[in-house]
């Protein structure tokens, strides 16, 4: 339920919660103390690593009760006191988050201080109107003066200071509930009514980001990912560089979004104040539903500039011309000063994913490619090192693979570039699991004058294909894949009596189409045989292989047609 693929951040239904129509897609309904929603740590794994920051936003309709003080779950990550907590055969402190309502409708978080005991911040606030869908959210910048914000319909209403960065720890999440782990921090109520679309962010996000995500409202939260390399370098012989970017829709619909690209600065990171020209500053794209569009620009720099090494920043901005929402993505141009320079393809390498057997989703692997040019009078042999970059840390990438060597490893070798010439560079990218829409880089350092000092000279992020967030509630309409693709789709979705289920064979193959639960256990094969090529529809009625009715909850569709697969969400309602 909570992520569309495999059993990425999937929930699972607690209590006698419910599944009804939402704000923003399908909610979840929480009326008794034990309805919510449970995700187990290991599907969520990111949230328990260490992270800069944190934000939650969720829609919400809180319903009057009995109680108007009540402290009411929206989700809660730990166990909210000082304890351990065992996953994986890792053991480890799980102080614990926790976003709620109290007070008759105002919002609070708690979060350990530095010695990891719990504190609870509930500022002064209006409270907000019980019956009606509110979209709520909570921003953490670990330390900083007024670092925590909360929001209400798209305005910040109050703030805080986190006391510490203990953010990531093991526990499951609960959403709707409090977690029966080790029992609630305070007296327990059920959260009495819906929650609809929430989201986790190992982030920080600003306050233009949360009133973006008020405003879709009903229409949808803005599913797209602009990124551009982080580091890009002016090569010697031209005096420029193609600056690469990509424009990512993860949305239903088709966009059009106008992109400009300009320097900024001078600042502390980049001092210089080299004028830059690209031969491209503006322009508009648009990208299909579900689809990524990679661009470029040539930035130029006057020959004369190049007596000596510098840094100019740069930062592109995407506006999504439907709804005036705002995306910035930025990156710096460097002259190493050296006669090799270093160049990453504007087509970044995509992982995408595969599936075992049983239908769980794994990673894929793809291949980056790095070109050494050499603008100087002799070949050479450049010692060079590759390491991955998480861009929400600073540090390597927890999940990301080069050349074999395991999570975060860096890769040291040489190539051999001809004078006046270039070399390729290809590197093998792989994941330990599959990561929707990875943020993390590649960046390759050469030591040209071999001092065994490496310096950075170019940069690629890697393209996953899904969405932002580690976490969402909400079902909406899949984007329909590219003519020839392998496709499974159902309609209606959700359901309740049954559901057609249509696909398209590019040729005859023979077919197996079967319907597991979030545990990957076959509970019906649809259809097993040989079909020739051509449009199919078949109905199925929502019953496992017993003929039994299934009970409402989230199920996935999976066809398998001449060593294609492709695989569906699907929900059943009752």
């Amino acid at each position: 339920m909570l992520h569309p693929v495999g059993n990425k951040n999937h929930a699972s239904l607690t209590g006698a919660a419910a599944l009804v129509t939402g704000k923003v897609g399908t909610a979840v309904r929480c009326e008794a103390l034990d309805d919510g929603l449970h995700v187990p740590s290991t599907l969520s794994p990111r949230l328990a690593a260490s992270s800069t920051g944190l934000s939650i936003d969720a829609w919400i309709l809180p319903r009057s009760g009995p109680d108007p003080g009540a402290t009411r779950m929206i989700l809660q990550k730990g166990l909210l006191e000082k304890a351990t907590t065992t996953v994986g055969g890792s053991t480890a402190l799980a102080p614990g988050y926790a976003f709620y309502l109290c007070n008759g409708g105002r919002l609070g978080f708690l979060m350990p201080d530095p010695d990891y005991v719990p504190v609870r911040f509930e500022p002064a606030m209006l409270p907000m109107s019980m019956d009606e869908w509110h979209h709520v959210a909570v921003t953490i910048q670990p330390l900083v003066t007024g670092g925590g914000k909360f929001y209400v319909d798209g305005a910040q209403v109050a703030s805080f200071t986190p006391p510490s960065g203990i953010l990531g720890n093991l526990a499951d999440l609960y959403i709707g509930r409090f977690s029966p782990q080790l029992g609630p921090a305070t007296t327990a109520y059920p959260f009495h009514g819906d929650i609809d679309e929430v989201e986790v962010f190992v982030s920080a996000i600003d306050a233009a980001s949360v009133h973006a995500l008020w405003q879709a409202g009903c229409t949808g939260k803005r599913r797209v990912q602009v990124l551009t390399n982080s580091l890009v370098s002016i090569r010697e012989g031209t005096a420029s560089a193609d600056v690469c970017f990509a424009v990512q829709n993860l949305s239903s619909s088709d966009h059009s979004y106008q992109w400009t690209i300009a320097t900024t600065g001078p600042s502390a990171e980049c001092p210089s104040a080299v004028p830059v020209t690209f031969t491209a500053a503006s322009g508009s794209v648009s990208v299909p539903a579900g689809q990524r569009v990679d661009l470029s620009t040539t930035a130029s720099v006057s020959p004369g500039s190049l007596s000596t090494a510098f840094t100019r920043c740069y930062q592109l901005t995407v506006t999504d011309q439907g709804d005036g929402g705002v995306m910035t993505a930025s990156g710096q141009l460097s002259y190493s000063g050296e006669h090799v320079s270093g160049k990453a393809a504007c087509s970044p390498p995509e992982i995408g994913a595969f599936f075992t057997p049983l239908g769980a989703a794994q990673a894929g692997s793809g291949v980056a490619t790095f070109t050494l040019f050499n603008d100087g009078p002799d070949g050479v042999t450049v010692p060079l090192s590759l390491r991955t970059r998480d861009p929400g840390t600073g540090g390597p990438s927890a999940v990301l693979r080069l050349n074999g060597q395991s999570a975060g490893a860096p890769w040291s070798g040489s190539l051999f570039v001809p004078a006046a010439g270039s070399a390729q560079l290809p590197v093998n990218v792989s994941l330990d699991e599959f990561e929707p829409f990875l943020e993390d880089e590649i960046v390759l350092a050469t030591d040209v004058d071999g001092d065994h000092v490496y310096t950075d000279v170019s940069s690629t992020h890697v393209a996953a294909g899904d969405d932002t967030s580690l976490a969402f509630v909400g079902v909406g309409p899949v984007a329909r894949p590219p003519a020839g693709k392998l496709s499974l789709r159902a309609s209606p979705n959700p359901f309740g009596a049954g559901t057609v289920l249509a696909f398209t064979l590019a040729r005859a193959s023979h077919v197996d189409i079967e319907v597991m639960d979030v545990s990957g256990r076959r509970v019906r094969r649809v259809l097993s045989g040989a079909l020739d090529p051509g449009e199919r529809r078949l109905t199925w009625d929502g019953h496992d292989d017993a003929g039994a009715q299934l009970p409402a909850g989230v199920y996935l569709g999976r066809i398998r047609a001449g060593g294609d697969v492709a695989m569906v969400r699907l929900m059943i309602v009752r």
